[in-house]
């Protein structure tokens, strides 16, 4: 489900639409929907870095949920670039909805050093990602 068409809808704070997908702010989170057919690597990743650190400041304090509602591709080795760079998240949330997209989360794990979770709903995940 996307954020549009959720209890969301009105409840961020910013959304930014860039040619890679589009990005929900709220307070505490950022829900990303990568737009379909793109193939998301570290240029666009610090794209939307840039922009989280211009809208939260440099010392973002966040979480992080992917929506993931369209198919798209993301190199995962591009997750070490973001750790070695000292970008830090306070927890990432896959929301996915198919078998295929759930398999593509377990490859990423490999990468990512931060609390990690896999939801099947988009509610669900922004429940756990706000759970201190």
């Amino acid at each position: 489900m996307k954020v549009e068409d959720s209890y969301l809808n009105d409840k961020y704070i910013e959304k930014i639409t860039m040619s890679h997908g589009t990005y929900y702010f709220f307070e505490k989170f950022i829900i990303s929907e990568i737009s379909a057919g793109i193939v998301f690597d570290w240029a666009f990743a610090k794209e939307v870095i840039d922009v989280a650190n211009a809208f939260y400041g440099e010392d973002i304090n966040i979480s992080y949920i992917s929506n993931r509602v369209n198919k798209y591709s993301l190199n995962p080795i591009d997750w070490i670039k973001f750790f070695k760079y000292d970008y830090a998240l306070n927890k990432i949330a896959f929301v996915s909805y198919t078998d295929v997209g759930t398999s593509n989360i377990l490859l990423e794990k490999i990468f990512i050093k931060t609390k990690l979770q896999k939801f099947s709903t988009l509610e669900s995940a922004v429940d756990w990602v706000l759970d201190n």
